[in-house]
């Protein structure tokens, strides 16, 4: 074939490449167009899986928030918390659901015999229940789940306690985006445990973490299994391991390499110096601290952490958890901390609350946000806890009574001040029954003072040198006014004394240079060393009571010219004499009797 042969195929087969070209051409721009529009798809639902894959509440935790204050206990803490994984907690009261929960377990095949006796975890209509025998607690710390349960002191055997499972609520300790991932502790003990050792070989580190070979938990066997019970398998992959975890003592007591070697743990205790750290909330000082302190859970107190249970309710359950430090002794003793916040040492016998302690993924999917808790949890009472309420101070000193003292102002250069008769803080209501020693000692400002009527006591120097008080109203049922309670106030016009109060102590009243009036009701007993002394325009002090047994020597010296003492005339009789003759200056001062 020659060069002109071929030009018409040449041709020919350019019109065809052409054509056909075309024809692809148009085919290729409809393709692109849709695989342009299925890449546009595809990189949405990309987007969105991308988007889906990182929790949406990351960005509601933070790091704690602490602020010490120099008023002993009462600090200001505040942490994030969410909620993840879930344990038993509160206790099921119902007998219809607890027969439910029975015939479930017995459905499930979990224990071989009578039916009555039947323990362990279960489903009921999609809820998770756990049934416990009294047996299961413990030889030795029983006694909270008998004050819970027990009916029956002859068949005590037959003691069973239930509850349901619920969400297990966190505080955020510490949020480390670089390394995306967040420090949790329970917010409650979820659990008690007793047999602490070092932290290596103890049963509470294996009770947390399942290390031991043996089959996954069913429902006869889920009672020391933490782990594997309260996680799924999704949620257990975003506890990250931690390693370097050890129980040495900071004073390094009796330590050696082998003793407290570092062990790796995906769940573990808090150590001594963590919970001093500001940075996870907790209070630097030493001492008390609100920031320390954990309630145990209902099902907690049953497995033996402290609590204080009324007729078969749990009435308080601040509890001692235990730390994962060694107190670093020949004996055995584990460092934990105590009911009202401070650090103690236990020994290993004892049993105490659980705290777990654990780094999560941040992009985990399986947390959610729960909300703040503040203040150190403050809705957790005990002796000595303080707060505020309005502008006053108030300390816990009776928690079965609900009763407080008050011990200052929270407003500096108050004028008046109304100790009312009850104060409420965090859903509790307390009555007011004593005023604190040194309370407003040396205070200019003071002016006007109201005593609520449930307050009995007037410490120590409580209003000693408030030179500018003129008006006190005593509460009703004030009882006692101590040393030198209100010594050198000295604008003070008049004294109203209520039919409750037994005793005015050692110059609780000396120098008040402007008191005209003092009026005692119907139950004093004692007025002690100079009490009154030197009220120099003190003119009628009138005593009703007939149950005095002593006038202090001094009590009513250097009064006005010309003033009087009223007594009840069973005092003018000759026995009473040694009791008055030193009781007032007798050129200035007549007593009376009526």
């Amino acid at each position: 074939m020659n060069e002109k042969d071929t030009l018409p195929m040449t041709l020919c087969r350019g019109k065809c490449i052409v054509m056909i070209g075309g024809f692809f051409m148009r085919l290729r721009n409809k393709c692109l167009l849709t695989f342009m529009m299925f890449g546009l798809i595809l990189s949405c639902l990309t987007l969105s899986v991308h988007a889906t894959s990182v929790n949406p509440d990351r960005d509601k935790v933070h790091n704690p928030v602490h602020n010490c204050s120099v008023h002993d206990a009462y600090h200001n803490s505040n942490w994030s918390t969410v909620k993840f994984g879930s344990y038993p907690q509160s206790i099921v009261t119902d007998k219809t659901l607890q027969a439910a929960i029975d015939a479930q377990l017995i459905a499930n095949g979990s224990y071989v015999g009578k039916a009555k006796y039947v323990v362990g975890d279960c489903v009921v209509n999609g809820v998770k229940y756990r049934k416990v025998r009294i047996g299961d607690i413990g030889p030795n710390d029983t006694d909270n789940f008998e004050d819970l349960f027990m009916t029956d002191e002859e068949n005590k055997h037959l003691t069973y306690g239930y509850f349901r499972f619920e969400p297990i609520r966190w505080r955020v300790l510490s949020v480390d985006n670089a390394n995306n991932k967040m420090l949790l502790i329970s917010d409650q003990a979820i659990d008690a445990y007793g047999g602490m050792s070092l932290w290596k070989d103890s049963a509470t580190r294996e009770f947390l973490n399942c290390y031991n070979e043996v089959k996954k938990p069913d429902a006869s066997t889920p009672f020391d299994r933490f782990k594997e019970v309260a996680f799924s398998e999704e949620e257990a992959s975003a506890i990250l391991k931690t390693s370097g975890i050890t129980g040495t003592n900071p004073d390094q007591h009796y330590q050696t390499a082998e003793r407290n070697a570092p062990v790796d743990d995906y769940i573990f205790l808090l150590s001594w110096e963590q919970i001093y750290n500001s940075n996870y909330g907790f209070c630097s000082k030493e001492g008390m601290s609100d920031s320390r302190i954990i309630w145990g859970t209902p099902y907690a107190v049953a497995k033996g952490c402290q609590a204080q249970i009324k007729s078969g309710t749990i009435e308080k359950s601040n509890c001692t958890w235990w730390l994962c430090t060694d107190n670093g002794s020949l004996a055995p003793g584990q460092y934990s901390v105590w009911n009202n916040g401070s650090l103690g040492v236990q020994g290993t016998w004892e049993k105490h609350g659980v705290v777990p302690a654990m780094w999560i993924s941040m992009d985990s999917l399986c947390y959610s946000y729960a909300g703040e808790t503040a203040g150190g949890n403050h809705d957790y009472i005990y002796r000595g806890k303080k707060f505020i309420s309005g502008k006053l101070r108030f300390w816990i000193t009776d928690v079965e009574k609900r009763e407080v003292s008050y011990y200052g102002t929270a407003v500096k250069g108050l004028k008046t001040v109304k100790i009312p008769n009850t104060v409420k803080d965090n859903g509790y209501t307390y009555k007011v029954t004593n005023i604190s020693d040194n309370v407003h000692k040396d205070d200019k400002n003071l002016k006007s003072l109201t005593i609520g009527n449930y307050v009995k006591e007037i410490d120590t120097k409580a209003f000693y040198n408030c030179k500018n008080l003129t008006s006190v109203k005593f509460g009703k049922n004030v009882q006692r006014i101590s040393m030198s309670a209100f010594e050198n106030c000295k604008k003070l016009k008049s004294v109203t004394l209520g039919n409750r109060v037994e005793y005015i102590d050692t110059q609780a009243f000396k120098n008040c240079k402007s008191i005209k009036t003092v009026t005692i009701g119907k139950s004093l007993k004692n007025v002690g060393f100079e009490a009154f002394a030197n009220c120099g325009k003190l003119k009628k002090v009138t005593i009703k009571s007939k149950k005095l047994f002593q006038l202090g020597e001094k009590s009513f010296a250097k009064m006005a010219k010309k003033s009087t003492i009223t007594l009840p005339k069973k005092y003018k009789k000759a026995e009473y004499k040694w009791m008055r003759q030193n009781c007032c200056t007798k050129s200035r001062t007549k007593i009376k009797y009526k």
